[in-house]
């Protein structure tokens, strides 16, 4: 809580010194109910918005899945002491953070609806992989670690992407796109961990199969998609 409560500090501080504003107040822009409504009304009628943003909100919900889990996986189940189990932590969070930086490389090749195609299918293979393993208890923390930091790669490829793709049509209201996006995002990750917490069975299932659950349906969301909406058959390359 120290920490964290330095990085507040801190950051406010660049922000305040550093972040310079850049637009003026904007008149066209109202935080009316009805206005806010509207707005909400017209991002909601576009189908790639909101399917891409339930695929990155479900598959957000698998990495809230590792975070709620983990701790209990790791330290209880297979005896992690409190320090390899943040080494293990810090080590799946790199995961993420690489496959978000591997991502700008992978956009100057092909297209983001191709990357998050691709990945969200890696995605859900690992996950399966982790399923299967857990359930027939082969699987001890090294081989759950190295499934687990995959599937946090991949997340940190999808986010982006799915991200860039839902606001990608929307012309206006874009402040509320990316805020509903946020919003919903957050709903999906707290239910997900919820989920795994009132589920909690002593032993690491409820996390793997939270986790596989969250690739598996937005893998199914994306593909449905891309089968049927020629715009992203156009761009899946």
């Amino acid at each position: 809580f120290y920490i964290l409560t330095a990085i507040a500090f801190l950051l406010l501080g660049l922000v305040g010194f550093f972040l310079k504003e850049s637009k003026g107040p904007d008149p066209t822009v109202s935080l009316e109910v009805k206005s806010i409504i509207a707005d909400w009304k017209y991002v909601l009628q576009n189908s790639a918005f909101v399917i891409f943003t339930l695929v990155s909100s479900i598959s957000f919900g698998g990495l809230f899945a590792y975070i709620a889990g983990s701790p209990f996986v790791f330290i209880e189940y297979f005896g992690l002491t409190e320090t390899q189990y943040g080494w293990a932590f810090g080590f799946n969070a790199f995961g993420f953070i690489l496959g978000s930086q591997v991502n700008r490389f992978w956009l100057k090749v092909r297209s983001g609806v191709a990357i998050t195609k691709a990945v969200a299918t890696i995605q859900l293979i690992v996950g399966f992989v982790l399923a299967v393993g857990t359930l027939t208890a082969t699987f001890g923390p090294i081989s759950t670690l190295i499934c687990i930091w995959i599937f946090l790669f991949c997340q940190g490829v999808i986010a982006p992407n799915a991200t860039a793709l839902a606001l990608e049509p929307i012309t206006r209201a874009v402040g509320s796109a990316s805020a509903l996006m946020g919003s919903i995002q957050m709903v999906a990750g707290a239910t997900i961990s919820g989920l795994v917490s009132a589920t909690f069975n002593h032993t690491p299932l409820p996390m793997v199969l939270a986790m596989f659950g969250c690739g598996f349906i937005s893998f199914l969301l994306l593909t449905l998609y891309l089968r049927r909406n020629p715009w992203s058959k156009t761009a899946a390359v």
